[in-house]
């Protein structure tokens, strides 16, 4: 079988590498100029690297750990607790059981209630699960929204000052995006995680699969399509295969396979991918103090999702210098990716709105290394349906789907799409 895969990001290059092994001729075709998607990594100098996207991998993220196998890993743990920014002044972040007890942020009762409503997710969602979407979860959790699930069962602040600070830094959503089952599983997930990240960078286990593979990077795909009744795919403009794997964001998915291709869910272009833009930048400093993280928290719609400071000899960070990180919400994300702005401005935008939130952020001017990261399909949204959804939804040849939004959105959902998809195509016909 000669096999084409598009998309050279976690999914692409494990679904790739498995049809490999089973015996295809695989070629992957990455519209940009390197592997990874969004978790690209950049090396801004000697021992200074930059994960520009998803930035950890849970301890539960089996099958992306095994291919991590042999490589130089990191931990990346939480230490300290994340400050919110509220009304002007400074809280420590109600993320932790104990510091959730002690919080001026939210009552007695409500401090109760919390703590019911948590231990009910995780007596429901007994472990982590980042696989496909089992029938299980397709329930009235996943028919409602985060944000009405958590301010009916538990109140207003701890939407506000717990699961808002919490999530929608992480996913570029608003909760009354996203499903109420979904965010269930990631509080689940939270009290298993122990964290690590190779110290090559986030893209150093697909770099790894692109030494031995086939990898084209620069090549955009207009079009997937199977070629008729005498079977094959046509990859526009590359050519004719047997299969294809398309692993790309479910917008480009949409734009590039046509209605009809069997597999290609009737909901697909429904599915939006929220942006994020964030801007990174380092200073040279003798001796910086310890990594802080500060979100802003209330109500209302806030610019900075999160301010990171972070001293060097961290792995990330040389010794002797100081990095942060402004990161944008996922809104004024997309206001600034439609703003067309170059790397200075659109860093400068970022930095002034993150020295309101910081004002131990450094200035801009003294940065000596500077760094933005524009991704306009950062991560899926999971609203309220799209488990259910993907429950009765699975990859078929000859055009295979695979990419986190057909499983999970984090990193171990991507590679289980890509191993399912290529699974897929080499049974097929058997």
């Amino acid at each position: 079988m000669r096999a084409a895969v598009v998309g050279a990001g976690p999914a692409g290059m494990v679904a790739a590498d498995r049809l490999a092994s089973g015996g295809a001729e695989v070629v992957v075709l990455e519209a940009t100029g390197a592997v990874g998607g969004r978790t690209r990594s950049v090396l801004l100098g000697p021992g200074h690297r930059l994960d520009t996207g998803a930035s950890w991998l849970a301890g539960f993220y089996s099958e992306a750990l095994a291919y991590c196998s042999g490589l130089a890993m990191l931990r990346r743990d939480v230490t300290g607790t994340p400050q919110l920014v509220v009304g002007g002044r400074r809280y420590p972040a109600p993320f932790e059981p104990g510091v959730l007890a002690r919080s001026p942020l939210l009552g007695p009762t409500e401090k109760l209630r919390f703590a019911r409503w948590v231990a009910g997710v995780l007596a429901r969602r007994r472990r982590p699960h980042v696989g496909p979407p089992r029938r299980a979860d397709a329930d009235r959790a996943d028919r409602i929204d985060a944000d009405t699930a958590i301010r009916e069962a538990v109140g207003a602040a701890a939407a506000e000052y717990v699961l808002r600070p919490a999530f929608e830094t992480m996913v570029f959503a608003d909760l009354a995006d996203l499903s109420a089952a979904f965010v269930e599983g990631w509080i689940r997930a939270a009290f298993d995680g122990r964290y690590r990240v190779p110290a090559e960078g986030m893209d150093a286990p697909w770099r790894r699969l692109a030494a031995r593979l086939e990898v084209r990077c620069g090549v955009e795909v207009t079009e997937v399509r199977p070629q008729g009744p005498g079977g094959g795919v046509v990859v526009e403009p590359v050519g004719t295969f047997d299969a294809a794997v398309v692993a790309v964001p479910a917008p480009v998915a949409a734009r590039i396979v046509p209605p009809g291709v069997p597999g290609r869910p009737a909901w697909l272009g429904e599915l939006r991918h929220a942006p994020h833009v964030l801007a990174y930048a380092a200073r040279p400093h003798p001796d910086p103090p310890p990594a802080s993280d500060v979100h802003p928290a209330g109500a209302g719609r806030h610019r900075v999702g999160s301010v990171a400071l972070y001293p060097g000899g961290d792995g990330r960070v040389p010794v002797g210098m100081q990095g942060a990180t402004v990161s944008a919400e996922g809104w004024w994300s997309d206001e600034l990716l439609a703003a067309g702005l170059d790397d200075r401005a659109l860093a400068a935008a970022l930095w002034d709105e993150g020295r309101r939130l910081e004002p131990g952020l450094f200035g801009l001017e003294e940065a000596t290394v500077l760094h933005v990261a524009r991704h306009p399909h950062a991560v899926p949204v999971f609203g309220p349906g799209h488990l259910a959804r993907l429950a009765a939804w699975s990859p078929c040849p000859p055009v295979a789907l695979a990419g986190d939004w057909t499983c999970y959105p984090c990193v171990e959902g991507a590679v289980r799409s890509g191993r399912r998809a290529a699974e897929v195509l080499l049974t097929a016909g058997r």
